[in-house]
C-alpha cells in the first residue's frame, strides 16, 4: 500500500499530486489572462476617446459661439449710439474699483476702429463715432443670457473695460465641474498640464483674456480652454460687437463644460457595460475552457500518477476518447501506454519465471552429473557424465547469450537510428553465403531466391541491417533443420501493396496444427528427432518476432499445403512496409 503525507507526495518519489483546485492551475490563469486581454483593452479604450472629445468640445465652441453672435447681433441693433465728440474720438471712460467698469468723459482717444487700430489724426475729420449704451446692453445682455443658464454671459465696450456680466446681474454661480472631472467616468477629459491655468481677477479687463483682446483687436471669433482650480475647465468664446463697421465691444461667453462631460460620461459609462458584457461573457467562456480542457486534464493526470503509485490494474485512465479532440486522443494514448506497460510487466514477469525454469534444468542436470561421478569409479561413465556436464554448460552459455541479446533488443531498437536497407542485397548475400556454407557441403541442400518482378533490385525498408540478418539467419537456419537431405530451402520476395512480403520455406515435416505460434513463444522448442538435445536455446524465433515487430512489421508461420491437402513443409512470412523501390 502506498501512504501520502499532507502535501499530496509519496515518500519514495516526492511528487506532489496535482491541486484540486481548478482556480489555482497555471494552465487556468494562462487562459484566463489571454481571455482577459480583450475586454481590458476594451476597458483602456474608455480613455482614449479622443475623436468623440474633440467633436464635443467642437459642437460645444459652435455652441457657445452662435450664443454670443445672438447677444452680439442684439446689442449692436439694440444698444449702439452715435456719439462722442465730432471730428474727435470717442471718450475715454475712467476704471473704478466699485463697479468694475469706467466713468466719467475724458477723452484720451482710445477709440478703435473695426480693423483693431486708432485711427490716425488725419482720418478723423467729422466721422461719426459708435458707441454702446451701457444700459440697454446690460438690459439686452441679462434677458438674452436667461436663456441658458449654464453659460456666463460678458460686455466688453471699445475700451476692453467689462461693461455687463451675467454673474453680477444675479445669475446663479455655475456649478464646478471639478468633482465629475475627476470622476471614474470623466477622468482625464481635459489633461489639466496642458490648459492655461486661471484665477479670476477682481477687476477684469479685455487684456485678462487672450480671445477678448484678439475680438477686440482684429474684429475676429476667438476661444480658449483654461482651467480653475474653483470651477474646473473653462470654455470660453469672443465675438465682436460690429456697428457701421466699427468695433463697439466684444462679448464673452463661456461655460459648456458639464455638458461635455455628462456626454463623455455617458458615452463612457456605456462602453463601461459594453467592457461588463464582454467580461461576464469571458469569464462564462474560461469557465466552460475549464470544464472542458482542464478538468479532464487533471483527472487524466492525477490517475495516470495513480497508476504509477497506487499500482494495481484497478487504477484506470479515464475514457475521454469519445472527445474526438486532442484530450480524447491523450486519453487513448494514455490507456494504450498503460495496457503496454502491465503487458510489459507481465512478459517481465513471465520472462524471468521462464529464464530462472530454463537455468535451473541444465543446473539440476550438472549438479546431479556431478554428483553421481563422485559415486561412480568406472572412467567411462565418468566421461559420459563430464560429457553431459559440458554440453549442459553450452547450453547454458547459449542460453544466457540469446537471453541477454532478447533483453537488449528494446532498448537497442528504441536507441538506435533506422536506415534504409536494400532488401535485395542482403537477402541475396545471406542466400549466397548459405550455398557455400556446411550446411550445403555436407548435406547437398540448396538455396533458392525467388524475387518478384514487381519489386526492383533497389527495394528497401527502414532498419537495423544487423539486425534484420540476423532475423534471416534465423529462420533459414530454423529452415535448415528440418529440412531433409538434398532438399531446397526457398527464399522469396514480393509486393503486397505498400509492403515487401519474404517468405523462407522447406520442405520438410511442417508444423504440428495448433503450434503456429507458439513457436514464437519463449523457450518454446520443437526440434527434428535426430537433433541433440539442448543445441537450441528456443529463443530464435521469439527474438526473430521482436525485431520484426520492433521495425513495424509482423511475423507468421503456416504449412506449406498442396492441392490435395498434403503438408509439403513450412513456411515463415516477413512482412515489413518499403520504404523506397517501387516500381
Amino acid at each position: 500500500m502506498i501512504f501520502f503525507n499532507q502535501q499530496g507526495k509519496t515518500p519514495q518519489s516526492g511528487f506532489a499530486l496535482p491541486p484540486r483546485s481548478f482556480l489555482r492551475s497555471p494552465l487556468i490563469l494562462r487562459l484566463l489572462t489571454v481571455n482577459l486581454i480583450a475586454p481590458v483593452l476594451l476597458l483602456a479604450g474608455l480613455y482614449y476617446t479622443d475623436h468623440y472629445q474633440r467633436g464635443l468640445v467642437t459642437g460645444t465652441f459652435n455652441t457657445l459661439k452662435v450664443q454670443a453672435e445672438l447677444v452680439a447681433l442684439a446689442i449692436s441693433e439694440g444698444a449702439v449710439a452715435a456719439g462722442g465728440i465730432p471730428g474727435g474720438p470717442p471718450p475715454i471712460q475712467e476704471r473704478t474699483l466699485k463697479n468694475g467698469f469706467f466713468g466719467g468723459n475724458e477723452n484720451k482717444g482710445a477709440f478703435l476702429t473695426e480693423t483693431g487700430r486708432r485711427p490716425s489724426s488725419s482720418s478723423v475729420g467729422s466721422t461719426a463715432f459708435f458707441l454702446l449704451r451701457k444700459e440697454a446692453a446690460r438690459r439686452i445682455l441679462m434677458q438674452l443670457s436667461q436663456i441658458d443658464s449654464d453659460v456666463r454671459v460678458r460686455l466688453f465696450d471699445h475700451n476692453g473695460v467689462l461693461s455687463s456680466d451675467s454673474r453680477q446681474a444675479g445669475q446663479a454661480t455655475p456649478k464646478s465641474t471639478v468633482s465629475l472631472e475627476k470622476s471614474f467616468f470623466g477622468a482625464q477629459a481635459f489633461p489639466h498640464s496642458k490648459l492655461m491655468p486661471y484665477e479670476e481677477p477682481k477687476n477684469m479687463t479685455a487684456f485678462d483674456y487672450e480671445e477678448v483682446g484678439s475680438a477686440l483687436g482684429d474684429g475676429k471669433f476667438a476661444s480658449e480652454i483654461r482651467y480653475s482650480k474653483l470651477y474646473g475647465t473653462i470654455l470660453s468664446v469672443a465675438v465682436p460687437v460690429i456697428s457701421n463697421n466699427q468695433i463697439v465691444g466684444v462679448v464673452m461667453v463661456t461655460g459648456g463644460v458639464e455638458k461635455i462631460l455628462k456626454n463623455l460620461a455617458l458615452f463612457r459609462f456605456s462602453f463601461f457595460r459594453l467592457f461588463l458584457i464582454a467580461l461576464g461573457i469571458t469569464i462564462l467562456l474560461s469557465v466552460f475552457m475549464v470544464g472542458t480542457i482542464v478538468r479532464p486534464l487533471n483527472r487524466l493526470s492525477r490517475a495516470a500518477l495513480n497508476v504509477r503509485t497506487a499500482g494495481g490494474r484497478r487504477q484506470r485512465i479515464p475514457d475521454e476518447t469519445k472527445r474526438k479532440d486532442e484530450i480524447g486522443a491523450l486519453s487513448g494514448a494514455l490507456i494504450n501506454m498503460t495496457d503496454t506497460i502491465w503487458e510489459r510487466l507481465d512478459a517481465t514477469e513471465k520472462f524471468a519465471a521462464d529464464v530462472s525454469h530454463e537455468l535451473k534444468n541444465p543446473l539440476s542436470s550438472m549438479r546431479s552429473a556431478l554428483e553421481t561421478a563422485d559415486m561412480i569409479a568406472n572412467p567411462d561413465k565418468k566421461k559420459r557424465l563430464m560429457g553431459i556436464v559440458h554440453d549442459d554448460v553450452l547450453r547454458m552459455d547459449r542460453l544466457i547469450t540469446d537471453i541477454s541479446n532478447l533483453s537488449r533488443l528494446d532498448a537497442e531498437l528504441s536507441r538506435e537510428i533506422f536506415e534504409n536497407i536494400n532488401i535485395y542485397k542482403l537477402s541475396s548475400s545471406v542466400v549466397e553465403v548459405c550455398n557455400m556454407g556446411e550446411s550445403a557441403q555436407k548435406r547437398g541442400l540448396k538455396f533458392v531466391l525467388n524475387w518478384d518482378s514487381a519489386l526492383t533490385d533497389q527495394a528497401c525498408v527502414l532498419g537495423m541491417e544487423s539486425r534484420l540478418a540476423q532475423v534471416f539467419h534465423n529462420l533459414i537456419g530454423n529452415a535448415v533443420s528440418f529440412s531433409p537431405d538434398n532438399g531446397t530451402v526457398f527464399v522469396s520476395a514480393r509486393k503486397d501493396g505498400g509492403d515487401i512480403v519474404l517468405s523462407f520455406e522447406d520442405e520438410g515435416k511442417g508444423i504440428s496444427p495448433g503450434d503456429e505460434k507458439k513457436l514464437f513463444d519463449r523457450f518454446y522448442c520443437e526440434r527434428p528427432a535426430q537433433e541433440k538435445f539442448g543445441h537450441h536455446s528456443g529463443l530464435g524465433l521469439s527474438i526473430s518476432k521482436k525485431i520484426v515487430t520492433g521495425l513495424g512489421g509482423r511475423i507468421f508461420a503456416e504449412n506449406r499445403i498442396d492441392e490435395n491437402g498434403k503438408i509439403l513443409g513450412a513456411r515463415f512470412v516477413v512482412v515489413l512496409p518499403l520504404v523506397c523501390g517501387e516500381e
